[in-house]
């Protein structure tokens, strides 16, 4: 990787009109210092000028020159980093940060594709305390019904939801201008812009429900409308969106709620200014007529300057929701034609069978009102197809979402309106071998050989497809094949590494992920792959060493924390071992092979230290390690109460606390006080007990984080 950076003031010269036509001196000075052949360098940098220069890149230019430049809290990148991100089908996206917005979940980065020098929106969520499972599954239906809605006028569009470091990232379209709600901020709009408006949210929710049936969007307000430079209205951010047949399950079945149609769970919420009122029950909440009621409220906010229901707490506005009629006569001061009003009033009743879920009727009666008052129609912005690259990304991302189907379907589409290129039958192949249809998969990537048999992402996806069916000599041959076409495509390294790994040919293994690691050293895929061809040939401290340099890029991967626990275990450090093992757990806790693992290591050190292990005690740890489950077998009260009797028996022995300080805390607040003193008492004998012995430190780690 090339780290070299240029100063400002480079920069600036690199751009100046004398240097593109023909500066050579300071090109050379500056392709010398990245390393690259002056005629590369120069080739490159020309083209991407009149990239930059070229007529409708005005995006680009405001893109680059964001002023969102501080950190964000949460934030896991920073305003001028790369972050690169590979694809199934070998695609590197080159992902530029230049701007960094915070929302309530999730940030939102303006990235530029340094290969296409075109901007987008990157979101992903925030790195703050919480469940990383559950944000990460709440992502994926955002993702999912993002892209399922396609490209709308008044939509934003999702152009792929991407994997990076195990954590989802959904990639939108990058919007120049500002947000509704700051343009409030300064005051009402006019009649005119308001209905203008109006009309454009409605047609958005109309949009959305004809294309998915059971939409609802969950938090419709200004803040979540976007106004394009030329002045057309956007509905985005789908976080709370929900429709039928699109599924998230709460990894905690206690705090799940069904919401949309019995198809259909996810959590509920909103933000309270624009909820409705039936939206603040404590029981699960029928959210089929919120949006409408939410439109209501945001289109009271356009037309008024000010929210029907204000007040300094929030106690106090979910009161009015529910009780208070709204402000009619505020509307009637700025002159709003009557039927909008009534409008208004209807979207804004208490009652869910007075209202209704159908946005068309909102539609046509604020498009008559411009009619009628200005002689007014809104226009419709055409609506510019997908190109084939767009709609492979999109594939991609639904069959990496796990519905392989819509990625079928995406590619047959486009197909059958485009004709059969390589490039969309390779895809194909790839989208039905990541969704375990090799059967499938073979016949499409033998269509694209046929087709054109000397491609790139040809060769990739059918080597795949061998892989998948166990082929793996063939397969080997059509990766050497795709790598004489693009030998430093790192998709393509690590995929023949990793097959090296299969076949035990672990000096090969090793020198095409060390070829992949020179060209980006912050891919974990390339240290996972030296790490476990050193564990392979008993190079331990260096898999060892090439593990915690994985685990660094991504600390979320749970099979990279039990990788590193065996290779602890190898090296006779079951001490390391044991946390590696339960960090991997709490990640993964499903993963298999994991909790076997950490018990056995955990026995090997109980009994090394001079303890017996007897039937209960076994019992005990292997209910310890099931605690991350949904289900493992009994209550938070009994599993304390069972850990309480094998910690007397025992003798109070402070090392069983390594073991179970990350079980007890998951259960810790879920107790009866009655338990929950008797854990304290017995914790407390404990810490006596450590106080005049010596103890290990993680033990004493772990009686910290347990009393914390």
């Amino acid at each position: 990787m090339l780290n070299t950076r240029l100063s400002e003031s480079k920069m600036e010269r690199l751009s100046s009109p004398t240097i593109l036509n023909g500066g050579s001196e300071l090109l050379r000075l500056v392709s010398d210092r990245l390393g690259l052949r002056f005629s590369q360098f120069s080739s490159w940098f020309q083209d991407k000028s009149r990239q930059i220069r070229s007529l409708g890149n005005e995006d680009l230019v405001r893109a680059v020159l964001s002023n969102e430049r501080s950190p964000v809290e949460g934030a896991r990148y920073r305003i001028g980093e790369c972050i690169n991100v590979y694809q199934p089908n070998g695609e590197c996206m080159r992902l530029k940060i230049c701007g960094i917005q915070s929302g309530g979940f999730s940030n939102v980065y303006t990235v530029i594709n340094l290969d296409e020098m075109r901007p987008y929106c990157l979101k992903e969520n925030r790195a703050l305390p919480g469940d990383e499972r559950k944000k990460n599954e709440r992502l994926a239906v955002e993702a999912e019904i993002s892209l399922r809605l396609g490209r709308s006028p008044n939509l934003v569009t999702t152009y792929a939801a991407l994997s990076y470091k195990s954590r989802l990232l959904i990639l939108t379209e990058y919007l120049s201008a500002t947000s509704l709600d700051l343009r409030l901020k300064k005051g009402s709009l006019s009649l005119k812009m308001a209905l203008s408006f109006g009309v454009q949210l409605a047609g958005a929710l109309l949009s959305a429900q004809k294309i998915l049936p059971g939409f609802v969007h969950g938090d419709i307000k200004p803040g979540n409308c976007f106004t394009t430079s030329k002045g057309t209205l956007k509905l985005g951010d789908f976080g709370l969106a929900s429709a039928d047949g699109i599924r998230f399950r709460d990894p905690n079945p206690k705090n799940e709620y069904s919401v949309g149609s019995s198809d259909t769970s996810i959590g509920w919420g909103g933000t309270a200014g624009y909820m409705a009122p039936e939206m603040f029950d404590k029981t699960k909440p029928d959210r089929s007529n919120a949006d409408i009621y939410a439109f209501g409220v945001t289109l009271f906010e356009m037309l008024c300057g000010t929210r029907p229901f204000t007040a300094a707490s929030k106690e106090e506005i979910i009161e009015m929701h529910r009780h208070s009629e709204p402000p009619m006569h505020l509307l009637a001061l700025k002159g709003v034609p009557q039927p909008v009003m009534d409008l208004v009033e209807r979207c804004l009743s208490k009652s869910l069978a007075e209202r209704s879920s159908n946005f068309e009727w909102v539609e046509n009666t604020l498009r008559q009102t411009l009619r009628d008052q200005f002689d007014f129609s809104v226009p419709i912005d055409p609506i510019p197809e997908l190109n084939d690259k767009e709609i492979v990304r999109r594939a991609i991302s639904f069959a990496g979402l796990g519905n392989s189907q819509e990625a079928v379907e995406c590619l047959d589409n486009a197909i059958r309106l485009r004709g059969r290129t390589a490039e969309m039958i390779a895809s194909k192949a790839v989208a039905l071998t990541l969704g375990a249809r090799t059967d499938a998969a073979y016949e499409a990537s033998t269509s694209a050989l046929m087709t054109h048999a000397d491609s790139f992402v040809v060769f990739l996806a059918h080597s795949r497809v061998l892989i998948a069916g166990g082929d793996l000599d063939n397969a080997e041959e059509y990766l050497l094949k795709a790598l004489l076409v693009q030998p430093n495509n790192c998709v393509a390294l690590n995929l023949i590494g990793r097959l090296c790994l299969q076949t035990k040919q672990y000096g090969e293994a090793a020198r095409y992920f060390n070829r992949s690691r020179i060209l980006d050293a912050t891919q974990t895929e390339t240290w996972e792959g030296i790490a476990i061809t050193n564990l392979a040939e008993g190079r331990i401290e260096k898999a060892i060493t090439s593990f915690q340099k994985a685990i660094s890029l991504d600390p979320r991967r749970s099979e990279l924390h039990k990788l590193l626990g065996d290779a602890y275990r190898a090296n006779n450090q079951p001490v390391e071992a044991i946390k590696s093992y339960k960090t991997s757990l709490k990640l993964a806790p499903l993963s298999k092979g994991t909790d076997r693992r950490l018990v056995r290591s955990f026995i090997g050190l109980y009994q090394r230290n001079g303890h017996s292990v007897n039937v209960r005690l076994a019992r005990m740890l292997i209910r310890g390690t099931r605690i991350f489950t949904n289900n493992f077998g009994t209550s938070s009260d009994d599993f304390v109460i069972h850990f309480i009797t094998v910690l007397r028996e025992s003798n109070f022995n402070p090392l069983l606390l390594f073991f179970f300080d990350s079980s007890l805390a998951e259960v810790a607040d879920g107790l009866n006080a009655r338990v929950s003193q008797k854990l304290a008492e017995m914790l407390r004998i404990v810490f006596e007990r450590c106080s005049s012995t010596v103890v290990p430190a993680y033990v004493l780690d772990s009686l910290g984080q347990i009393l914390y």
